[in-house]
Parts: C-alpha cells; structure tokens; sequence
C-alpha cells in the first residue's frame, strides 16, 4: 500500500495548491486537503492474526514434540516442554501481529467497517483542529480529507460553511471526492471537490479585499496517520 507522501506527484501537488490558489481569489472561505496513510491503529485485527500464529506455532510445536525425548510416553508435563511451547505461543504471537501490521488487505478484512468509519471520523477532527479551519478568520472552513488504508474521504465544515453547504452539499462534495478514489483520478480527488466546494460558497463568503491564506498549510500528509 502506498503512503500518504506517496499518494500525489509532484506535479499533482502542484496542481492541488494552484486550484487552492484559485479557490482564494474568488472567495475568502478557506480549503485545506489532507491525505493519511490510515486513521487508526487497528490493533485488534493484529492481535486476531497474532491469536491464529500463536495457535499455529502451538501446534507445530506439539506435532514435532519440541523438548520431548524420544523415551518419553507422551507425557508434555516436564519443563522443557513447556518451555517450547510457551517459546512457539510468544513466536506465533508476535509473527502473527507482525503479518497483521504488514498484510494489509487481510488487517482490513479483520476490522469492521464501524471500526474503520469511527477512526476516519476521529482522525478528521483531529486534522480539522490542528488545521485551525473553525477559527478561520472568514469563516468557511472546509476540510477534504482522504484515508488510503480505509479507502474512504470524508468532508469537514466549519458551522458557517457548513450552514451554507448543507447536509446534502456535504454529501455531494464528498461523492465528488470518492468517485474520482475509485476510479484512481488522485489529484482530481481535491481538485474537481475544491472547484464544487468554491462554487457552492463564493456567493455567501465573498473574497477578501486583502486576501490572506489564514490557515497556511494547505495540503497536509500523514503517515502513518494524524
């Protein structure tokens, strides 16, 4: 899976921050694009993989009689084979949650969508914070923010924005983002949102007669998440 740094080019964040630009002139609303490698942890789903390796390398152990002699009746009560197997459970454990961190595909079939959504959610608001988009000094901020691991993208509004878009021009906005993620187009994921997003609130936020860039960080990467 690629990461966050990875998800643009170069020229693609070129042509990002010049449709932010763009944005600027003909309204004083702020947009800020963010990209995560993923919004959370997902220990769970590791540990899950990490419960199957422990009961993998267990059974090797028992199968291959790992500190067993071969005088012994089958009798695993001594020492040394307790040994090995507590030794094949924290192997089988660890190597399990190492496959889990790295196998990608098979972490996110382990994690629920809830858990995915609950995540991407946090992991927004967090950025939306940090960005400082609801102390804009204009009002209008907007958020568009995309999470590779999760293949989601989620869109933020402050109250003044969000009064202007509505329930239903946030979900446009976002469909908007999310068909151009299928379909691989990366840097028309912010691009084609930040045009719809400037055209929608330029009649209610006006631009300034001095503009300014309140935020000033336009485009933000996180890996491996905020």
């Amino acid at each position: 899976m690629i990461t966050a740094q990875e998800f643009l080019s170069e020229s693609d964040k070129v042509a990002v921050g010049e449709a932010i630009k763009a944005v600027e002139e003909c309204t004083s609303a702020e947009v800020v694009c963010a990209v995560a490698t993923e919004s959370g942890r997902y220990d769970r789903a590791e540990a899950i993989v990490g419960l199957a390796g422990a009961l993998i390398f267990l059974s090797a152990a028992y199968a291959l009689r790992l500190g067993a002699s071969p005088t012994d009746s089958g009798d695993w009560g001594g020492g040394a084979a307790l040994a090995w197997l507590a030794l094949a459970v924290t192997l089988g454990f660890i190597t399990g949650n190492v496959v889990g961190s790295y196998w990608h595909s098979l972490r996110r079939l382990l994690t629920s969508q809830a858990e995915m959504d609950d995540n991407l959610a946090r992991a927004a608001q967090h950025i939306f914070a940090r960005a400082r988009l609801s102390c804009s000094r204009s009002g209008g901020g907007v958020l568009i923010f995309v999470s590779l691991y999760e293949r989601r993208a989620i869109i933020l509004a402050d109250a003044p924005a969000a009064e202007v878009l509505g329930a239903r021009g946030i979900e446009d906005l976002r469909d908007i983002a999310i068909a151009a993620l299928r379909e691989r187009r990366r840097s028309e994921v912010f691009i084609e949102t930040i045009v719809e997003a400037a055209a929608r609130l330029k009649g209610a936020f006006p631009p300034a007669e001095v503009p300014a860039n309140v935020i000033g960080n336009d485009l933000l990467f996180f890996h491996p998440r905020p």
